[in-house]
């Protein structure tokens, strides 16, 4: 408890300084030149290495298969990084027509070592409109607190096709609980789910959603 107040009072001046800028409240941007230096230096191997580990890419792998209605289904990873999420979907029986979009070049070059055969698209997630097709499922995996959330709930709407759904994950604090609120206020979360990580103590809720 005293660890959660520290961090809470901790944050409260940057808070403060960013209601002075009207910027956005819990959201990190970054560069692109930021993301393309974490990717060269490889500080996000683990996402895909450890696969096994990341119970909120099993839940999102069960939802999945579990909204499956036709085939191929068509998924967007926004996000994608360097492949976490398709690493997952090679154990799913079902077709899916994967495109991962990332902001970062150098994440794509790395997954398409892996899978020459995915789909890319190199754009900043806040462009929508450098998002080319309509898909069935739009998957937002940890990255939403990268971007102004309100901005791509809203916009993305249009890149789903009619009864498309999405899938949110994001590791918990009080600002995810804020996001999620925001979400909730646009869309109708479907099925939910908490994971835990009994060692690292870290949670992510993972929901399946759709527009109200």
């Amino acid at each position: 408890m005293l660890s959660y107040l520290n961090r809470f009072v901790g944050a409260v001046p940057r808070m403060v300084d960013k209601l002075r800028k009207r910027e956005k409240l819990f959201v990190h941007i970054r560069s692109k030149e930021a993301w393309e230096q974490d990717y060269r230096q490889h500080k996000w191997d683990q996402l895909v290495t450890n696969v096994t580990g990341a119970g909120n890419l099993a839940i999102i792998g069960f939802m999945l298969a579990f909204v499956i209605r036709k085939q191929p289904l068509r998924l967007l990873d926004v996000g994608c990084g360097n492949g976490a999420l398709l690493k997952l979907l090679q154990a799913l029986t079902a077709k899916v027509s994967y495109t991962g979009a990332d902001i970062s070049a150098e994440s794509l070059l790395q997954l398409k070592v892996q899978y020459p055969e995915a789909q890319t698209i190199c754009a900043d997630m806040s462009r929508v409109e450098q998002i080319p097709g309509r898909y069935d499922i739009i998957v937002f995996n940890e990255c939403l607190y990268y971007t102004d959330y309100d901005a791509v709930i809203d916009h993305y709407r249009t890149k789903l096709e009619q009864d498309g759904l999405m899938i949110i994950s994001m590791v918990n604090n009080a600002g995810r609980a804020f996001i999620w609120r925001r979400i909730e206020s646009k869309m109708n979360a479907l099925i939910s789910y908490t994971v835990r990580n009994d060692q690292s103590k870290d949670t992510w809720t993972v929901k399946l959603l759709g527009y109200n």
